[in-house]
């Protein structure tokens, strides 16, 4: 059943590679260009990303590079993206998540850097992920404290907000206390950060056990749309595969980023799915009796089992790392085998991994509805860790 959509994907990658053209680029009314990946810790997949973010800037009309990383932990990253400030690891350090405190991620922004200061149309580099709104935070803070309201209740909330994650809990009486300071708010500039600490409001626990998931899906889209909305605007989108993927995920019952793109922007939103062969990656992981391990360790990916995606991929694609653009693909070949459009069991990590059961964990994939393109990469290393020194963080990790 499979042969036949092994040979359609091995015919379109075959003519494809003749053409010369990137997909990411080949279609200039696409207004998101979203590049998922199949885990956190990937060499060789950041690489790949990396090249045609890159590439997609070399050709004109890129605007944005969007990251699944916090928005106010990004902003000095963005400042030397953009040619304002010097370069030291602990911009990158200070990102608040270790899946970017990586050698691949820097390279990234040096390549940004080194494009913009060619002279060539400039490319911004943003966060659209609303946890850690630290800088919002402190701007909030100094507000109040200009207007002598500064509490012992209002400062604790401010140090838990400017410091939340997905499911973090909120004091007692946290809504009573954020209606209250926005009457302290003179400038535009503090109502946007005061926004920014609702946003990360919403990621706090609650009774509904995926409602905070889906409210960061939701908000990151937001955060993708408002840039969208700027005359001449592209966006690079850089998540993992579920974010941007056109379908929930956690067992149907969080809408992604990509579901809320998707139904927003139509056609022009453009979702590239990055799927890996065999090797290692880099991931935290739950040891027996929920022990997690003091640091990230490296991680086997085992090979693609029979039935799953990445073996149809794997067989399509000759050894060899390829993107295949679906729509491209079937004006080159013709019309896909319906195989594309069934679900398929695909592997899939996020930052934190079982050692018990990880490696049999599968989520679903139908291709030919979800994504627009996908990418394979044969053989993966895990991401390289920024080297700390004696780098510590400003808050917590």
């Amino acid at each position: 059943m499979d042969a036949a959509l092994t040979r359609w994907m091995q015919t379109a990658r075959e003519r494809a590679s003749t053409s010369g053209a990137e997909p990411a680029d080949r279609d200039h009314t696409r207004r998101v260009l979203a590049l998922g990946e199949p885990n956190h810790g990937s060499r060789e997949v950041f690489a790949l990303k990396s090249r045609l973010i890159v590439e997609a800037a070399r050709a004109g009309g890129l605007t944005h590079v969007a990251m699944e990383a916090s928005t106010d932990r990004c902003l000095p990253l963005g400042e030397y993206v953009a040619g304002r400030r010097a370069w030291d690891d602990s911009l990158l350090l200070d990102i608040g998540f270790w899946t970017w405190r990586t050698e691949e991620v820097r390279d990234l922004l040096h390549a940004l850097r080194a494009h913009n200061d060619s002279g060539a149309s400039p490319v911004a580099f943003v966060g659209v992920d609303p946890q850690l709104p630290t800088a919002s935070a402190e701007m909030v803070r100094a507000a109040l404290q200009r207007a002598g309201t500064l509490d012992a209740a209002s400062t604790r909330l401010l140090d838990i907000l400017s410091l939340m994650r997905v499911g973090d809990a909120l004091p007692s009486g946290a809504a009573h206390l954020l209606r209250d300071i926005t009457a302290h708010l003179d400038t535009e500039e503090e109502v946007c950060a005061f926004a920014a600490l609702g946003d990360a409001a919403r990621l706090a626990s609650g009774e509904a056990g995926f409602a905070a998931v889906a409210a960061r899906d939701a908000l990151m889209a937001e955060r993708v749309l408002r840039l969208v909305q700027a005359p001449g605007a592209r966006v690079a989108v850089w998540a993992h595969n579920a974010h941007v993927a056109k379908r929930p995920y956690g067992g149907g019952r969080v809408r992604s980023m990509g579901q809320h793109l998707a139904e927003a922007l139509g056609p022009r939103y453009w979702a590239l799915g990055v799927f890996a062969g065999s090797g290692s990656f880099r991931a935290y992981t739950r040891r027996p009796f929920g022990r997690v391990s003091a640091a990230p360790e490296v991680v086997r990916w085992p090979g693609p089992g029979r039935g799953t995606l990445e073996s149809v991929l794997e067989e399509a694609g000759g050894g060899g790392t390829y993107v295949l653009d679906l729509a491209a693909a079937a004006t080159a070949v013709g019309p896909a085998p319906a195989d594309l459009s069934r679900a398929w069991p695909v592997r899939t990590a996020g930052s934190l991994v079982s050692t018990l059961t990880w490696r049999w964990q599968h989520d679903t994939c139908c291709p030919g509805e979800d994504l627009d393109a996908l990418a394979f990469v044969p053989t993966v290393t895990p991401t390289t860790p920024l080297p700390e020194g004696d780098w510590r963080p400003p808050f917590r990790r």
